[in-house]
Order: C-alpha cells, then structure tokens, then sequence
C-alpha cells in the first residue's frame, strides 16, 4: 500500500521513533518531505546532513494517572484521555530525546521512546 493509502491522507505531518531512528514527514502542497533522524547508517539514497548527538534528555509529558482505573492519562486543559506506549502505571510518563547540534546550538531534536519516570 503507498503511503497515500496508509496514513499520509490523514496527518499532513507526523513523527516515528524507536530508540534508532526518527523519521519525520511533513507535506507542502503535493510533496512529502521526508527526514530521518538517527546516529546509524542512512539508508542507499538518502543524504546525510553533520549534526553533533548529544546526551539523551528526558520532558514530562501531558497528564497523569491517578487511579488504576483510569484508561490513560488525564489533563485537565485537554479534553481526553491521553494514551502513552508504557505500562498503565500510576504517575506521569517521560519521553526521551536526543538533541542534534550545530556549533554547540541544538538545532533538532530526535525522539527516542517514552519511559514511566
């Protein structure tokens, strides 16, 4: 299935990640832009751009999960529940990112995966 078909009729733009790699997608008219983000080898075809890695950061995410009954996460200024890739644990959820650097200014940041705190 094209991408068309699979997700990108829908989000115009949108981020996937593992703990190797990130790839981004933004479309501008009828083009997808693609970029992906990782301290590995790039694919055959794709063209590298030097970016110094640095360590791992962690950001608390939106929400908290009081009770056990609770089916994710609840904030109060967001009218949902929001659901995380962890265990339903109580407490808020962290998501780790790596800073990419140019000149010792972080100039993008990859995402590498959420952890309970």
């Amino acid at each position: 299935m094209s991408a068309d078909g699979l997700f990108a009729q829908h989000w115009t733009s949108g981020r996937l990640f593992n703990a190797d790699w990130e790839l981004q997608w933004e479309k501008r008219g009828d083009v997808f832009h693609l970029r992906l983000l990782t301290e590995g080898d790039l694919p055959d075809g794709w063209r590298a751009t030097e970016f110094e890695a640095g360590k791992a950061i962690s950001v608390l995410l939106f929400g908290e999960r009081k009770r056990e009954g609770d089916r994710g996460w609840r904030e109060a200024r967001i009218p949902r529940w929001l659901e995380y890739p962890v265990e339903k644990t109580l407490g808020r959820v962290r998501l780790i990112a790596i800073p990419y650097m140019k000149e010792g200014m972080v100039v993008r940041m990859r995402l590498k995966g959420v952890k309970k705190p």
